[in-house]
């Protein structure tokens, strides 16, 4: 649950940084700023700590890219971007009724890997069925943060991000 908010929070970054920007009182820009800090640290933070634990290897059984998925999260971005009076509690309001249920959402459902600043950082997002290597026929659908490739049958060790998101061991 803490690694989905995380990483919720640092899929926001980018618009908290934009906000900080667009916002005209001091306070407000205060807090997107330090939203913004808190995301970028936390992704950074989360992927070191993830590495730190025992990486487990498994077979790719298949894969797509998710980076489809990564767009159409991006029309997220649009309300508090297009939002023309960005002052007032009821922009406060909204952004933050907007930020709670998508971080509901998120939380509760696989969304929370679709993260435009692990494009950033130049990870890319693949959709993959895995089997554990060691002969194990349970197949489970993940989603792996890697940097380079798989192809179908290619044996890789990985770290459990979350139950169903897994970080790539050395790349």
């Amino acid at each position: 649950m803490i690694a989905k908010t995380i990483m919720f929070l640092s899929s926001y970054s980018p618009v908290f940084i934009l906000l900080a920007f667009q916002v005209k009182d001091l306070p407000a820009k205060w807090v997107f700023g330090a939203l913004a800090v808190v995301g970028l640290a936390g992704i950074a933070t989360l992927l070191s700590w993830t590495r730190q634990k025992a990486a487990t290897t498994f077979v790719i059984v298949s894969r797509r890219d998710a980076g489809a998925e990564v767009a159409g999260f991006l029309a997220g971005y649009l309300l508090p971007l297009i939002t023309l009076n960005k002052s007032g509690a009821d922009f406060y309001w909204a952004s933050g009724t907007f930020l709670a249920l998508a971080l509901i959402v998120a939380v509760g459902s696989s969304m929370v890997q679709v993260n435009p600043l692990l494009y950033l950082m130049r990870y890319k997002v693949l959709a993959v069925d895995t089997e554990a290597e060691h002969g194990t026929r349970l197949r489970m659908s993940r989603y792996l943060i890697t940097r380079r490739d798989v192809r179908i049958g290619e044996v890789i060790d990985a770290h459990r991000l979350a139950a169903d998101v897994l970080l790539r061991a050395k790349g």
